[in-house]
């Protein structure tokens, strides 16, 4: 069986087809997560894998990793989930001015060797392979050498080793490299400069963001994504395999921020339907299952962070995205009313609208006709036949709320 091919990495196509979770192989109830995500529409997995290390400058130990992914695999098979497979492992913390990297030569040499098994094990298969992940972060060096030329070099000619190596065992491979932390491009340009002159993707298909907004960035809304991401790299479609917004639970990472969960339903919702108009081939929510990004309750049915975005990508059920509609003047991304066309073959086009600041019932110009419409701070949907019907769509107002306008019923 294969899993994917090239048109999985095609921008032009319809938002249903493009969603991506990440979840955790480690879990005891993954093969339950998979089936309820397949369920309400995710098509693809991402399946992260681990080594560990029992001392600074002792062996890798990968634990059995391959098995591990072939169970892993043979669960996406069962539910029709496609694998995207990237790499991690633990550091000892410390910069080895040798190599430009946590590990010393010796390592590095055995992390290859593991690395070369594993794609001569699962070449052929159409298996999306994400190389190394966050390579910025502390996995690869010390993160306050994020920036240091030879320690980029040195993960940029580890993942294009890494790609070559694909194309020796598999015949039609699938690379999408990078998997930066860069959220805005401000934040980590100088790296993807550096990236993109060494060929980092010169036998890519497409490069990984992670878009993660910082809560600094106007409370961590992601319009600022239209702002500051281009939404391709090297000429590539950009894909996610990380997204979202943490809440302030017990355990998990909070390095981004504390999100109440209704701020991060509407912005994840929000940002799914950004990276669907900047051209992310394929867009991926991250789930640490249980912790501070979960998308899932303890059952695996959706919380309301997930219920919001897959209702929303359901509503958008075969529908492409064609263009944003201008309806309102505005100084910044922030005021701004969001009004996004798709359109489906044989179907009537649908309209996603939203507003971060200009909420409640509004009067605008669409295609030269004055319309009312009730705008909330996070999507909704309307048919849309030239001009939406707001006798159909848009009730009187109640109040407003942490979610933006309520509707009288």
């Amino acid at each position: 069986m294969v899993f994917s091919t090239k048109a999985d990495l095609v921008a032009n196509r319809p938002l249903s087809e493009k969603m991506l979770i990440n979840s955790w192989k480690y879990r005891k109830y993954f093969e339950k997560s998979i089936a309820a995500m397949s369920k309400v529409g995710f098509k693809y997995v991402n399946i992260g894998t681990w080594f560990y290390l029992t001392k600074s400058d002792g062996d890798p130990i990968f634990d059995n990793e391959i098995e591990k992914t072939q169970v892993a695999l043979d669960i996406c098979k069962k539910y029709g989930m496609k694998p995207m497979i990237n790499f991690n492992g633990q550091n000892n913390g410390y910069l080895n001015t040798e190599t430009w990297c946590n590990f010393n030569q010796n390592q590095l040499e055995q992390i290859k060797q593991y690395f070369s098994k594993f794609v001569q094990t699962f070449s052929n298969q159409g298996i999306i392979w994400a190389n190394l992940n966050e390579p910025d972060n502390v996995f690869w060096a010390p993160f306050n050498e994020r920036h240091n030329p030879r320690v980029i070099s040195s993960w940029v000619n580890f993942s294009k080793w890494f790609i070559d190596e694909t194309f020796e065992f598999d015949k039609n491979p699938l690379n999408v490299p990078y998997s930066c932390i860069t959220s805005v491009a401000d934040e980590g340009s100088d790296i993807t400069r550096q990236a993109i002159r060494q060929g980092l993707f010169r036998r890519a298909l497409g490069g990984i963001s992670h878009p993660y907004v910082y809560h600094n960035h106007n409370n961590g809304q992601p319009e600022i994504m239209l702002e500051l991401h281009e939404g391709t790299v090297a000429g590539l479609p950009l894909v996610s395999n990380e997204y979202g917004y943490s809440r302030d639970t017990s355990s998990g990472d909070h390095n981004q921020g504390y999100f109440s969960m209704a701020e991060a339903a509407k912005y994840t919702a929000r940002q799914t339907i950004i990276q669907d108009y900047l051209g992310f081939s394929i867009i991926g929510i991250y789930c640490d299952l249980g912790d501070s990004y979960s998308i899932e309750n303890d059952d695996c049915s959706l919380n309301l962070v997930g219920k919001m975005t897959m209702d929303l990508v359901n509503e958008l059920n075969g529908y492409t995205i064609q263009e944003k509609i201008e309806v309102d003047s505005h100084d910044n991304v922030y005021d701004d009313i969001y009004a996004f066309r798709y359109s489906k073959d044989n179907c009537v086009d649908k309209i996603v609208y939203w507003a971060p600041e200009k909420v409640g019932l509004r009067q605008l110009s669409v295609n030269n006709k004055i319309i009312k419409l009730n705008i909330t701070d996070y999507p909704q949907v309307v048919d849309y036949d030239g001009v939406p019907n707001p006798k159909e769509y848009f009730l009187p107002i109640k109040s407003n709320t942490s979610l933006g306008t309520e509707v009288m019923y």
